[in-house]
């Protein structure tokens, strides 16, 4: 009869052992989980971010390819390379300023091109910083022509990254997609550099 009657005690005394033993071991596993998730987490973002770090390099590269042949394919070009270090403040405004100015020989007027095609030109020059005005800004423009027809009329900015090729006869076939190129008629870019596409002719 004492066996029978410790026995169920004993039963009770060890489930609660084993409960306790059990809820304690996935305790401390959850917290390793959990641990080791943080860990794997922190990981991740510094992947991340080094990833990014890599594909912002690839494009410089990328870039600076370009520009290097787009140099070459115009040796008879004087050219500076320049980086954009600004940004007018003023929201319509289209102006950026560069790190280039009177000591590196840039001069008033001067094209802002890329390998892209026009950019704009310059509007006033410092020692060591130059201000250009975009060719989307409404006091811009460029002497241009249609790449297939020859077709010459002055491109201007709107005040929106799209611009707008003007005095063009109603007799011309104007296509969509088709390119526009500069005319060097303003003697500001060298002619035939790329300024966009027709997107839509009225």
């Amino acid at each position: 009869w004492a066996v029978e009657l410790i026995s169920p005690i004993q039963r009770a005394g060890a489930w609660s052992i084993y409960e306790i033993e059990h809820g304690w071991r996935s305790y401390v596993g959850l917290r390793h989980a959990m641990q080791e998730n943080d860990r794997l987490r922190a990981e991740l973002d510094q992947l991340k971010i080094r990833n990014a770090e890599l594909q912002g390099h690839a494009l410089e590269a990328d870039r600076l390819a370009a520009l290097l042949n787009f140099r070459d394919a115009h040796k008879d070009v004087p050219m500076a390379v320049a980086r954009v270090i600004g940004a007018s403040l003023d929201s319509g405004s289209y102006i950026v300023y560069i790190n280039r100015g009177t000591r590196d020989g840039i001069g008033r007027n001067m094209g802002v091109i890329t390998p892209d095609g026009v950019v704009g030109k310059i509007l006033a020059v410092y020692p060591d910083t130059s201000q250009v005005l975009l060719l989307a800004d409404k006091e811009s423009g460029v002497g241009a022509l249609l790449a297939t027809t020859r077709t010459q009329g002055p491109v201007k900015g709107i005040g929106e990254p799209q611009l707008s090729l003007d005095y063009v006869s109603n007799d011309e076939k104007v296509s969509v997609g088709e390119a526009v190129l500069t005319s060097g008629q303003d003697r500001i870019f060298p002619k035939d550099l790329p300024v966009g596409t027709v997107v839509e002719a009225t």
